[in-house]
């Protein structure tokens, strides 16, 4: 038995699910559950990770993630932007 639990907006109803420190994301179609990917940001430099954060892009949201990436990229570049998750999180949260 799992400890899943059931949420439903409008005519879709979705699945949350205890995942390690974090949380899955289903939807519900009929008996089976279609599980949810994330479309993650992480900033490297020389080999390290700097930053990380979860978008609310889908994955099939390419052009969205390139002009994502590239408006990080342009921030970081002329100094707007610091190389952090606090910094990049409102950018990786804004819909496309």
């Amino acid at each position: 038995m799992t400890d899943d639990m059931t949420i439903r907006f409008d005519s879709e109803e979705y699945v949350l699910r205890k995942d390690g420190e974090g949380l899955q994301v289903g939807r519900r179609n009929g008996s089976e559950v279609a599980w949810l990917e994330t479309v993650d940001v992480e900033l490297h430099s020389a080999g390290h990770v700097l930053a990380a954060v979860n978008t609310v892009l889908d994955v099939d949201q390419e052009g969205e993630a390139e002009q994502l990436a590239r408006e990080i990229a342009d921030k970081l570049e002329s100094g707007e932007l610091e190389p952090t998750a606090s910094a990049i999180e409102p950018l990786a949260d804004t819909l496309r």
